[in-house]
């Protein structure tokens, strides 16, 4: 009866794997064009991989019990691995699992990146002054008070569209803009740490320079950003 119970569970996760795997994603899934159900595939690949788990415990239970091997277990490995190594995603990062950003190799990388981030964040947070414009900085959320007026970068302005990283500089930080080519040139030398922060079109890029220079560029994405230097409000 117990290994009946664990097959159906098996067949069910393998279902399921067989249809939220990223080879099926092709296309317009999982991220659709008018409708996101990202949500509900994701998910749909942990309730397989809790499955495959629960499957696995009554097997081994069984296994226990009896003294015989059960090689549904064998069945059960193998896609648990099959999740492990190319599923189990992220779903703030659809794009990314579709190409083949997956499994455990995505998962040991987004440890290192919010290692990095918890380095770097302190770097920027509090609050910064220009001869113009004051910014404060939070984790998730940054205020920008200046000559027009007060502008937030935080959920309640972008529930669906904030972007908030801190992370150290690299060509891609600059948008390869010619305007910024002179601090480009510094990422010869040591890490620059830096935070973008993104919403509707709207950029603001902060550098923490080699020089100990605090700056912040505007629209780096477009042809005529502006930069000034920043100064910590003690």
């Amino acid at each position: 009866m117990t290994n009946r119970i664990a097959l159906y569970v098996l067949l069910a996760a393998l279902l399921l794997a067989a249809l939220t795997n990223r080879w099926m994603a092709r296309g317009g899934g999982p991220a659709f064009n008018i409708v996101s159900f990202d949500g509900i595939y994701f998910l749909a690949q942990w309730v397989a991989f809790a499955m495959t788990v629960g499957a696995l415990l009554l097997l081994l239970d069984d296994w226990r019990d009896t003294g015989r091997f059960p090689r549904l277990i064998l069945l059960g490995v193998a896609l648990l691995a099959f999740f492990i190594a190319t599923g189990i995603p992220l779903t703030q990062a659809a794009q990314e699992w579709k190409s083949g950003d997956v499994g455990l190799t995505r998962w040991l990388r987004l440890l290192q990146e919010r290692k990095a981030e918890n380095a770097i964040a302190p770097t920027f947070l509090g609050t910064w002054k220009s001869a113009t414009r004051s910014y404060v900085i939070e984790r998730d959320a940054v205020v920008v008070r200046g000559p027009g007026g007060t502008v937030s970068f935080g959920a309640e302005r972008c529930p669906t569209g904030l972007w908030l990283s801190f992370h150290h500089a690299t060509d891609v930080t600059f948008h390869f803009n010619p305007a910024a080519k002179d601090y480009a040139a510094l990422l010869a030398g040591p890490p620059i740490p830096a935070l973008e922060v993104a919403c509707d079109g709207d950029l603001y890029t902060f550098l923490r320079l080699p020089d100990g220079r605090t700056i912040v560029f505007h629209g780096l994405q477009n042809p005529n950003p502006w930069s000034e230097t920043l100064s910590r409000e003690s």
